[in-house]
């Protein structure tokens, strides 16, 4: 290993004197380690003319090799650092989920944790949890495939809601009249699992199906609950990103009707994330929320009433 540790600085630094100031050892030292490689591997790896000393073509491609596997070394001593280094855990997750869903209940995890320490990132591509990017991933449909180990959370619905002082609610008495109000819609930019849509939901609950059109259409399922809730329409919001607004009064409910996501929310660990002091606690913890989640989206929910018949 010495032997390696001397030719691969010799290589990156180029000289010898370099090299045995990096490893803190004589020229000498240097030199004898070379020698000994070469009568190891059976070729010169390098060609020493005088003072002069250089790379073989078979020593530099030699080298190339043993700076990635010195590189995967390093790296590997920076994870366990990484991991001993402190006890708070990384948290990634689909960013409407972060702000709407996790967020708020997070605050309840820092009461609970003894201490423990956790950074919530909203992140909309997968992180590599292997490579340490995240400790837990909370992510939605096939998007959990890349990851190793997962477990589902719960699966949502979408119903309507529109905010208490929305002009025309006072004209609202059937599933039908929602329809002709302000309709905001959720496009995803990612097709695959697209939340449910006014023309499904009107199918399933309406007597008439009409031609329906949005009036705002958004790619931020963040920007389409916070347009409805200033007022601008009614959106098909998922239970678990407006169920404290409902809570709240910020949002009503016309109708308690619903549709199911087409798939469900899963969270996904590293291999790592257990070694961490908060790392089982957290995973106990966000499971239990998601199984409160699911048991949500099969309870009713309580319709506001405080319309007026035209």
């Amino acid at each position: 290993m010495k032997s390696l540790m001397a030719f691969e600085e010799f290589g990156r630094l180029g000289t010898m004197t370099a090299a045995a100031e990096a490893l803190g050892i004589t020229v000498g030292a240097v030199s004898q380690h070379i020698k000994s490689l070469e009568r190891s591997v059976g070729i010169s790896l390098v060609t020493r003319a005088g003072n002069s000393v250089k790379l073989t073509s078979a020593g530099q491609s030699y080298r190339n090799f043993l700076a990635r596997g010195f590189q995967e070394f390093q790296d590997a001593q920076d994870a366990v650092r990484k991991i001993r280094s402190t006890s708070s855990i990384t948290v990634s997750s689909l960013r409407s989920l972060a702000a709407k869903w996790l967020a708020p209940r997070m605050v309840e995890w820092q009461k609970i944790s003894n201490g423990a320490k956790a950074r919530l990132q909203g992140d909309l591509t997968e992180p590599n949890l292997e490579n340490g990017d995240a400790d837990f991933r909370i992510t939605y449909g096939r998007h959990i495939e890349p990851h190793r180990q997962y477990a589902r959370l719960f699966t949502d619905i979408v119903l309507p809601v529109y905010a208490p002082g929305f002009k025309g609610r006072e004209l609202v008495t059937r599933p039908e009249h929602l329809l002709q109000l302000p309709l905001i819609e959720i496009e995803w930019a990612d097709s695959e699992g697209q939340s449910p849509g006014w023309s499904q939901w009107a199918a399933a609950h309406c007597k008439s199906s009409p031609f329906i059109e949005p009036t705002l259409v958004f790619s931020f399922t963040n920007a389409a609950l916070d347009a409805a809730l200033y007022g601008e329409g009614v959106v098909l919001a998922q239970l678990s990103m407006v169920w404290d607004d409902i809570v709240a009064g910020r949002l009503i409910v016309p109708f308690d009707l619903r549709l199911p996501m087409p798939q469900p929310y899963y969270v996904a660990w590293s291999s790592a994330a257990f070694d961490k002091p908060a790392g089982r606690e957290f995973h106990r913890w966000i499971l239990s929320k998601g199984r409160q989640q699911g048991d949500l989206a099969h309870r009713s929910v309580h319709v506001h009433e405080d319309r007026t018949a035209p």
